[in-house]
């Protein structure tokens, strides 16, 4: 009974100090510069732009009016996440166009004064 209480003591101190040295156990190895190329789909209605979003609720991506070719109005985001123009406005009021006179002269360039 004592050699078999021996043995099992040698194997447990041969175990221990494997495990504390790392003799033979297991390989560890560290990757430096992994690069994961993965593609996030846009999610519309999630308040970010994403992917080919123009934008998304609130966030309209540093646009207003004036920088999708309005005099003046409030940029908003339609729920496909594209830009809705309805209370953007050149000089001759409401337009929906870029441009649009609203001189009735019917050229690009209208004052909104009416007289051609």
């Amino acid at each position: 009974m004592k050699q078999t209480s021996l043995h099992i003591y040698i194997f447990f101190a041969g175990f221990a100090l494997s495990m504390f040295f790392g003799i033979g156990m297991y390989d560890v190895v560290i990757a430096e510069d992994v690069t994961v190329n993965a593609t996030v789909p846009a999610i519309c209605g999630n308040g970010a732009v994403e992917g080919a979003e123009q934008c998304d609720g609130a966030a309209l991506n540093n646009a207003t009016c004036v920088t999708r070719g309005f005099d003046q109005g409030a940029l908003a985001c339609a729920a496909n996440c594209t830009f809705d123009v309805t209370n953007c406005e050149n000089a001759g009021g409401p337009g929906g166009n870029p441009g649009g006179g609203g001189d009735g002269d019917g050229d690009a360039g209208g004052d909104g004064d009416g007289d051609g």
